[in-house]
Formats: C-alpha cells, structure tokens, sequence
C-alpha cells in the first residue's frame, strides 16, 4: 500500500506559463498518497461545450496491458492485476513489479506513463482530472456538460463505489454565471417539488426508489445535462423527507439493484437509449495518435 502524508503536498512546481501555449503536465493519485495507486489521468478540454481530448484507462483488461501482464508472469483475473490491482500502471506497488529478468517498464504493473500534448486554444474553457470513481460512471461528455452542478454527488447517485477526486483547472475561455440557465434551472426544480407532491398525495405508501422511478417516467424537460435526473436527486430527497417525514432515512434506500437502476442512471428509457460519446472511444486510443481528437 501507498505511505500517506500528514498533510497535502502544495509546492507549486511550475509558477510561470502565461503563454497561450502553456503545456499542462497533469496526473493523479489516490487521496493524498506518496505513491501513485488506483490511478487514472485525464485531460479533458471544451472546444464549442464538447471535450476536445480524453486519455486512455491503464486498465487490465485492455489488450495490451494483458499481454504485458501475463508475459510478466502476472494474471488478470475480475478485471485486476492478480486479482487485485484494478489498474496496470502505477507508481509503488512494489509487489507487482518483482519478476527477475525483466524491465521496470516490462512488469505486471509498470511506471511508464502515456504522455499527450494538446495545443491550447483560446476558446477552451477547462481541464478535467479527476479518478476513476468519477470516470466508471460519468463519460467524457456528461462529465464536461455537468461539470458546473454537483458533480460528485451525482456519481454517488448513479451508483459510484469508488473514492472521487477531481481537480478542475479553469482556463480564460470558461463561460460566465448564466441568467437564463439559472432561471430555467430554477423551473426544472418547481417542476419536480409539483410532480412530487402531486405523487405523494396521491400514494399513501411510496417510497423514495418508486418516487425516482415515477419522476422518471415524467420525463422532465431541460434536467442538467449529463446528469439527469440524478442531479436532482439531493432536492428529491429534501422534498421527500418534508412530504413524509415518519417513512425513515431516504439516503438508506437504493436504487442500484433495482431493474431500473439502469434508467436511473443514465435518465434514459434503458441502455440502448444512452448515446455513446465519440469521446468514450477515446479509452481505447493510441496516445500517438491523440490529436485524431482535436477538432
């Protein structure tokens, strides 16, 4: 396991960079660890609201982890190094990194990084680094359409069990606080408060799973993008304990077992409504070849 620090690292190591061009050199780790573990990087920027460039997972399962893995003498078995590391690549983890014979980078789990350059533009407006607790159940879209809502909460909602960190670097291009958005923001939240009253008055018995189930089927119009109905979920539950405050703890029931969690998930009518980023297939890019992105 990594070692922890007694408080977080803040030297900043690169205090000039004014230029346009300014290379960001970004990646993460778990909480405030010494070593890398659990790692993921991205780098995600907008060009016209739309991510320009997104980083590929180490992750076992990709083909080419697997071959090194097991041509280390490793295996990958539910997805992890040996059963156990959900990521291939990683500073520390020493005890991955010991096959006699073979290099640093050759090891079932190895340091090399993958490196991507993005020239800035002025009309980007920020970079995403976040980890996977974050990325296993947000795409690239949904995460930079909803960055600017409650974004740790709705993975928690759409069912994360991992542990989220995410760092947002905003850049000259970020837009400005939105009246209209705010406004019709404002409208989405009295029409769930009206259906959630009207469903309550109307059934004694509901609970709050049923009660996101029947707010779905509503099909609200102009919910945040990327996150749905999920992104309301903190107000549904405000809503819910007010309504019934004798039904007990809203926050103990589960969605995630549930047939429907899928549609809960995603706010579509199943999984074969949920489109696809052009983006998602960034996961399984060549960094070589990670200007194919850039529009």
């Amino acid at each position: 396991m990594g070692s922890f620090l007694d408080k977080p690292k803040t030297e900043k190591y690169n205090d000039e960079g004014t230029a346009i061009d300014l290379r960001y050199a970004v990646t993460s780790m778990q909480g405030w660890r010494i070593e890398m573990e659990d790692s993921h990087s991205v780098i995600t920027g907008l060009k016209g609201g739309r991510p320009v460039l997104a980083t590929k997972d180490h992750k076992p399962s990709l083909g080419t982890e697997r071959n090194r893995i097991e041509r280390a003498g490793g295996t990958v078995t539910i997805q992890r190094v040996n059963g156990l590391l959900a990521v291939s690549r990683a500073l520390g983890d020493f005890e991955y990194k010991n096959s006699p014979g073979m290099k640093q980078c050759e090891q079932p789990v190895s340091p090399e990084p993958d490196v991507y350059v993005q020239e800035r533009c002025p009309e980007d407006e920020f970079l995403v680094l976040a980890c996977d607790g974050v990325w296993d159940v947000m795409s690239s879209a949904d995460v930079c359409s909803y960055l600017a809502n409650r974004l740790v909460d709705t993975c928690l909602y759409k069912g994360s069990k991992d542990n989220m960190s995410v760092v947002l670097i905003s850049l000259p291009g970020s837009p400005e606080p939105c009246p209209e958005a705010m406004r019709v923001d404002r409208e989405v939240d009295e029409a769930i408060r009206s259906a959630t009253m009207d469903f309550v008055q109307n059934l004694e018995d509901i609970d709050l799973e049923q009660l996101l189930i029947m707010l779905q089927e509503e099909n609200i119009p102009n919910l945040p993008s990327g996150g749905g109905l999920m992104a309301k979920r903190a107000l549904i539950e405000s809503l819910y304990k007010e309504l019934c405050p004798r039904r007990g703890d809203p926050s103990h029931t589960f969605l995630f077992n549930s047939p429907q969690s899928s549609t809960l998930r995603f706010g579509a009518k199943d999984e074969s409504d949920r489109k696809i980023s052009p983006l998602e297939t960034a996961q399984d890019a060549s960094p070589q070849h990670s200007e194919e992105l850039c529009e």
